[in-house]
């Protein structure tokens, strides 16, 4: 009986190490998705800002093109086929905006 006692007793500390053992691994575990939630919020921030800017670079090459097309080094065909895509671009968003 008393060797039963003994040795409940020490399965009941045991689990009681493991418990705290895995109580505390949750906790960092827990803290480390907390880390990384926050590197990925920075990640999309930048993200946005990089293809924000991709954006914007693409608008001024295309805009430059189309200077350079309308400086008139003899390429006037390809000045009209951008202003064409241009003006086609300019009516589809006066589509949208008509649908509103």
């Amino acid at each position: 009986m008393e060797h039963d006692e003994s040795y409940l007793t020490d399965t009941i500390v045991e689990i009681k190490r493991m418990v705290l053992v895995l109580v505390t691994l949750n906790e960092r575990l827990k803290e480390r998705v907390s880390e990384l939630e926050l590197e990925k919020k920075s990640w999309d921030v930048e993200k946005e800002e990089m293809q924000n800017q991709l954006q914007q670079l693409q608008e001024d090459y295309n805009i430059l093109k189309l200077a350079k097309a309308v400086q008139g080094d003899g390429e006037s065909s390809e000045a009209k086929m951008q202003i064409s895509k241009l003006m086609r671009e300019i009516d589809q968003c006066m589509v949208l905006i008509q649908n509103l």
